[in-house]
């Protein structure tokens, strides 16, 4: 038996509540996006189906390959900062790698992480260097994502009128977190520790410690990298604004012109409905897109569409990603030390 499924083997067996877990709530977003189906009109669903062609569907796949361009060279531009230099090209390929992996796990932007670190080994960067930066640009896309979120929802409260209490409420937490967010960030910029002081402060001395050793590669790279630090946040609004085009560019090609608030709010709920602990937000999508949808011209019908239409272009990357990943392994890359002790080391968390 190859080497690597023994590993695999090894480290399922070991996590056997963690697997249930993730087959628990792969059942659940089924279930979920089975129920949709009965809140739908079909009539208006068999109609904005058979009007999509596949050549829209091309285009649509074409827009979201800029994305992952953009991805990988903010992706570039952190590692270049530890003074490692890797092809755009191949960055790229590990990119798509990782995202196949993430996408198809319960947490979206870590799952793929090992795989992008693994993949970097053939570069010559050593496991834990090639995993910091992955988190590095995780945190970044993260980071950014959360407060354009945040002031989507801001948007999003004001423009469909709650009622005041529940306004208010929601102001004042989203604002609570904009402060918290900014503070993250000017803590990091200057170089102090964000979290672990919290612990010293509480005589914690063992959790400071690791905590501390955690955080210290995100000060040396917030602290002392400013100007790539501004170039991938550029980068990460841009490809947000490509996010919102490529939104904009699906619900045109299925025959809708909603407006660009509601394109908006359409790209805040796919962002939204990927905090859930669900594989590729199964269900969690559809329902949402559904609801939103309803209260516009276009019709739940339309939501249900959009969310299965962008899932399908999603699980285009994931296993295309997923494939190149098992190319590199054939050619002879090998399953080294650094990423078995990886498995190992969650094995026994």
């Amino acid at each position: 038996m190859p080497k690597f499924i023994r590993i695999f083997l090894e480290y399922y067996k070991a996590r056997k509540k963690h697997i249930l877990l993730i087959l628990f709530s792969f059942v659940v977003g089924a279930i979920l996006f089975a129920s949709v189906f009965s809140y739908v009109d079909y009539e208006k669903l068999s109609k904005i189906i058979s009007q999509f062609k596949w050549w829209k569907f091309l285009i649509f796949i074409a827009i979201s390959t800029l994305s992952f361009f953009l991805t990988t060279l903010r992706w570039s531009l952190v590692i270049k900062t530890q003074g490692f230099k890797v092809k755009f090209f191949h960055l790229l390929q590990y990119r798509l790698a990782g995202f196949g992996f993430s996408y198809l796990t319960p947490v979206a932007e870590i799952g793929g992480a090992p795989f992008r670190a693994y993949l970097l080994k053939r570069e010559g960067i050593p496991f834990d260097k090639g995993f910091l930066n992955v988190i590095i640009d995780n945190f970044l896309e993260v980071f950014t994502q959360a407060i354009l979120v945040s002031l989507g929802l801001l948007v999003f409260i004001y423009h469909f009128g709650f009622s005041k209490k529940i306004e208010w409420t929601f102001i004042f937490v989203i604002i609570l977190f904009l402060v918290f967010m900014v503070w993250i960030l000017q803590h990091l910029r200057r170089g102090h520790l964000v979290f672990s002081p919290l612990f010293k402060t509480l005589k914690m001395k063992n959790v400071y410690h690791k905590l501390s050793k955690i955080e210290r590669p995100f000060i040396d790279f917030f602290g002392h990298n400013r100007k790539v630090f501004a170039k991938t946040i550029f980068l990460t609004i841009i490809n947000f604004m490509l996010s919102i085009l490529e939104a904009g560019t699906l619900i045109y090609l299925m025959g809708f012109r909603l407006g660009l608030l509601n394109i908006f709010f359409a790209k805040i709920i796919l962002n939204i409905s990927t905090l859930f602990p669900v594989p590729a937000g199964l269900g969690i999508s559809e329902w949402m897109q559904a609801a939103f949808f309803s209260q516009t011209i276009a019709g739940n019908s339309a939501g249900l569409i959009f969310s299965i239409l962008t899932k399908a272009k999603c699980l285009f990357f994931a296993f295309l990603g997923i494939a190149i990943f098992f190319y590199w392994w054939h050619k002879k890359v090998r399953w080294d030390k650094y990423f078995i002790n990886y498995i190992r080391q969650k094995i026994h968390v």
